[in-house]
């Protein structure tokens, strides 16, 4: 019994393996599909891709009045306005990716009924187009950070370089967990109206609007339990200049993202064999 256990976790993971290299052959179709979410999201609005901008901007403009001028929460003597928009661009790339990944067997049913691509494609090709919107406030974010540069009230350090790959691994963790979700909505798609509420309750337990330092030291290790604060104050430890450098904190998250992304694959192309009768 437990060599057949081995066997068939041995097969899982070879069938792993081949489903993941499936994905090379089929890029064009990625490529298309990315193309067209770009054009879809904002082709009826007024504005189209400026709200890209606008969603963060008045999103921090409403931190720094609520949480920081009202209820005097400190941002680590750093300007609240960019401390804000580099917070909400992150989690607006977790929780997009998130969301957009996590409903692509109810949202595509009959697309997989009649055309055979690899499934996975669909959640990849989700969190790909929400990059282009995260490149844009990035922009705006670099504007407004040259001019506080220019004053001398922010000084970027040696950990800028880790920046690309905590943005990476920031939209990875969100892909991830899509992926567990969007098998569990197969059988129970209540669960797609619960998870914004699930998404912004973690907006507050992770360090979007707050710093870590403020965080009781007694209650700190909670804080650090959640992989995005890792990634959030290395990325403001390196673009702003203040952050905590916690190694067994980033490290521990960088593992459990990678672990949660092992099974999120598993569960998607386990549900993917069969979800047709299911759904």
């Amino acid at each position: 019994m437990k060599n057949q256990v081995v066997i068939d976790a041995q097969n899982q993971d070879i069938y792993l393996l081949e489903k993941s290299k499936e994905l090379f052959r089929y890029s064009d179709l990625l490529k298309s599909i990315v193309r067209r979410e770009f054009k879809v999201l904002y082709r009826r609005t007024v504005l189209g891709p400026i709200w890209y901008l606008l969603q963060p901007l008045l999103a921090s403009l409403i931190y720094v009045v609520v949480f920081n001028k009202v209820a005097n929460i400190s941002t680590d003597g750093l300007p609240s306005i960019l401390f804000y928009l580099l917070g909400t661009s992150l989690w607006g790339l977790f929780s997009d990716s998130l969301v957009k990944s996590s409903d692509v067997f109810v949202m595509n049913q009959l697309l997989f009924e009649k055309v055979y691509f690899p499934r996975l494609i669909m959640p990849i090709a989700m969190v790909i187009s929400t990059f282009p919107k995260f490149i844009m406030q990035m922009l705006l974010f670099c504007l407004v950070w040259i001019y506080y540069f220019a004053m001398g009230e922010i000084s970027p350090s040696i950990h800028l370089v880790y920046f690309p790959f905590l943005v990476g691994l920031t939209a990875l963790f969100g892909f991830s967990i899509g992926l567990i979700v969007s098998a569990i909505t197969v059988k129970f798609r209540d669960l797609l109206y619960v998870l914004n509420y699930l998404i912004n309750i973690l907006m507050y337990l992770s360090p979007v609007i707050y710093p870590v330092s403020i965080v009781a030291e007694k209650y700190r290790w909670m804080t650090w339990a959640n992989p995005l604060t890792g990634f959030f104050e290395l990325s403001r430890l390196g673009v702003l200049g203040k952050g905590e450098m916690n190694l067994e904190g980033l490290g521990a998250g960088v593992l459990f993202v990678f672990v949660v992304l092992y099974i999120g694959l598993k569960v998607f192309f386990k549900v993917e064999k069969s979800f047709i009768d299911t759904i």
